[in-house]
């Protein structure tokens, strides 16, 4: 019968198109049925490499930006001995061997200054002032300090570091990923998800460990150019705290750190750093902060978010600079990733189904909506059932880092995201419990951090 139905079909396809329409409409049915006779495992298969070729998309664009930063960073390393470069705190400018540096964390600037070692007559023009964010700062009661560019093990420890917390931020965002796709009730088996984060942790944790040997090598380079050299530590303690590879578990709060050996002073050291800097006016950012908080204010109402918790995440996520870049990446005011949140509130309120461009997220006022409408939907769809208000501020603050995924490990004992079952337990327990909690239990350090910074930021809008 299906056959005979199928006959007819393409017999009336004959008469109705020409030879060349006909041909292309008879290709479509053949693959039409042929789609229809699948087996279901191949349609599985099929389906399951659909998902894994989306991701990889994302996932070659996160490369992609990690090897072109570390290009970056390797060749600031062989000019400055480190490689300071923007972050949600601080600013970082370079023009030849002059760098800036605002640290919105500490409220300082600071501009160094690279020059020959032997160099002894370096002084910065204080008369001369300098704008920052809009306000004029002087320099002429500057703090000086002068530093060798020697290479040091320390030094080489924090470039390492910068590493694992690159990693740890990329794999929190593989969570991310996997636990928005199992809210989305896509079809995939909530193992086939699971499983495939778990393996793209563990290419990132192999990643980092070529990556950490690249700095060991680029240090030793330069410290064997400049005559320095390497003793042993005498204490067996020491020595077998040494790492030379990552091995972090999934869900490990920091990859561990490599111990350096002991150094040498070095013969001579090419280059030197001369700092100067000075405090910032204690209302800086302040001052920054109310340039955004009428649109604070205008997303807050539209998606019923308390004005002063975008201001908060706003605070932290970029010092309220449009244009930060994280190394996850995310983009812009709110640090949104493309792929996470971007691409929930583009399929939710947008009628999208496509990550954002990164070049829209540099846009304050599409940033903060999209990051506004992001907090409602962790407000109103995964955690509405918390009754409390203030527990379920947490909540949101932790899952606006991490994901709410994350927040549902964390309450049960099982470790398992169930988030119905999660909030039933947080339903028992006191704001204070709840926040304690949080912070005892949150599977990365990072949010761990990220939790009190904001709950404190908040009395501050």
């Amino acid at each position: 019968m299906v056959r005979t139905k199928i006959s007819l079909l393409t017999a009336l396809i004959v008469l109705a198109f020409p030879s060349t329409s006909c041909a292309n409409a008879f290709d479509e049915l053949q693959t039409a049925v042929k789609k229809a006779n699948q087996p279901q495992q191949e349609k599985i298969a099929e389906f399951h490499h659909w998902l894994d070729q989306y991701f990889t998309q994302y996932e070659a664009w996160r490369d992609n930006y990690t090897a072109n930063q570390d290009k970056q960073r390797a060749a600031l390393i062989d000019k400055w001995g480190s490689s300071e470069i923007s972050s949600a705190t601080k600013s970082v400018e370079y023009t030849e061997d002059v760098k800036k540096v605002i640290d919105y964390e500490n409220n300082t600037a600071t501009i160094s200054v690279l020059v020959d070692a032997n160099q002894q007559d370096v002084e910065l023009n204080t008369k001369q002032n300098i704008e920052i964010d809009g306000q004029t700062i002087s320099f002429a009661k500057a703090q000086k300090q002068e530093v060798a560019v020697d290479y040091s093990l320390e030094q080489e420890n924090k470039e390492k570091q910068f590493i694992f917390d690159q990693i740890e931020d990329q794999m929190r965002q593989l969570d991310v990923q996997a636990d928005r796709l199992i809210a989305m009730n896509t079809g995939a088996p909530d193992d086939f998800i699971y499983q495939r984060a778990h393996n793209k942790k563990m290419e990132l944790i192999q990643s980092a460990s070529k990556r950490v040997s690249a700095i060991s090598e680029q240090f030793s380079a330069q410290r064997a150019k400049l005559g320095i050299k390497l003793e042993q530590p005498a204490s067996k303690e020491v020595e077998a705290e040494k790492s030379t590879t990552v091995a972090a578990p999934v869900h490990e709060s920091k990859p561990p750190v490599e111990v350096a050996d002991q150094e040498v002073p070095p013969k001579k050291a090419e280059k030197k750093i001369v700092s100067y800097q000075v405090k910032l006016p204690n209302n800086s950012l302040a001052s920054l902060a109310e340039t955004y908080r009428p649109l604070a204010v205008k997303e807050g109402e539209r998606w019923g978010i308390d004005s002063s918790l975008i201001m908060a995440i706003m605070h932290n996520e970029s010092s309220f600079r449009p244009t930060v870049v994280s190394g996850a990446p995310a983009y812009g005011l709110m640090q949104v990733v493309p792929t996470s949140a971007g691409h929930d509130v583009n399929l939710q309120f947008r009628g999208i189904d496509a990550p954002m461009s990164p070049d829209d997220l540099f846009v304050p006022e599409i940033n903060v909506e999209t990051g506004t409408a992001y907090l409602s939907i962790l407000q109103d769809r995964y955690l509405n059932k918390i009754k409390d208000k203030q527990s379920r501020t947490y909540c949101m603050i932790a899952a606006y880092n991490t994901g709410a995924g994350n927040v549902g490990r964390a309450f049960n004992p099982d470790g398992a995201i169930n988030l119905n079952n999660a909030i039933d337990i947080i339903n028992t327990m006191t704001p204070n419990e709840v926040y304690q909690h949080l912070l005892e239990h949150l599977p990365y350090h990072e949010t761990r951090n990220y939790l009190p910074k904001v709950t404190q930021s908040l009395a501050l809008y």
